[in-house]
């Protein structure tokens, strides 16, 4: 997949890029980020309650891209 003409090292500006593509406001799509980024911090809990194994659960906790920076 590539966003922005990117295949990794995303920023957040690429997906506030994405949002305007996909015609929502910037505003609106910072909301729609840090809302994600807040739900992928509960992955265990929901991986947990779906009965993902562990190990599974965390191989794909440790894929998830989370190194972005998502501004309060």
């Amino acid at each position: 997949m590539s966003l922005n003409g990117k295949r990794d090292h995303f920023e957040l500006s690429d997906l506030i890029q994405f949002g305007v593509f996909c015609d929502l406001k910037p505003k609106k799509a910072k909301g729609i980020i840090r809302e994600m980024h807040l739900q992928i911090g509960k992955w265990s809990t929901f991986a947990e309650k779906a009965g993902v194994p562990e190990k599974t659960a965390q191989a794909i906790y440790r894929a998830m891209r989370r190194k972005i920076i998502i501004p309060v």
